[in-house]
């Protein structure tokens, strides 16, 4: 049985990386701190020939919900990706 009164600790992580393989940069707004989109170089055309641009990205996130009479798990979970 979980005491109602007692306090609970519980935290997770992530940390994610991508590598544009067109060769295109991600933009970042220094202002607001945020990061942008991908503008491909070349944007996806049947007619011309162009891919668009693809990133590689890989990311990994971790998860404990387990502490004290609390039995909730941990999660580790390795997610790749590719995105056009």
């Amino acid at each position: 049985t979980v005491d109602a009164d007692q306090n609970h600790l519980f935290w997770g992580a992530y940390v994610s990386a991508g590598w544009v393989l067109t060769g295109e940069r991600r933009g970042y707004d220094r202002a607001a701190g945020l990061p942008g989109g991908v503008r491909p170089a070349a944007p996806f055309s049947l007619r011309h020939g162009g891919w668009g641009a693809l990133e590689l990205a890989l990311r990994y996130s971790y998860l404990d919900l387990q502490d004290g009479g609390v039995n909730g798990g941990r999660m580790n979970i390795l997610m790749p990706g590719l995105n056009w």
